[in-house]
């Protein structure tokens, strides 16, 4: 059987993984929720490239 995550649990696991990888680093992880559909949009000015980032949010 699949299990599914919420995305509010999903956002708080994004969250811890990119605190512990890029400790100093201040990140902004926004969440929302449709009827069909949810959203996770993760943002930050200064520190880790987008190839490191997907590194560690693709999991």
């Amino acid at each position: 059987m699949t299990e599914y995550t919420s995305t509010r649990d999903t956002a708080k696991l994004v969250r811890t993984a990119l605190k512990n990888a890029f400790s100093g680093v201040k990140f902004s992880v926004r969440m929302s929720t449709g009827t069909r559909a949810a959203w996770m949009r993760v943002s930050w000015s200064a520190g880790p490239t987008k190839l490191e980032m997907r590194a560690i949010t693709n999991q």
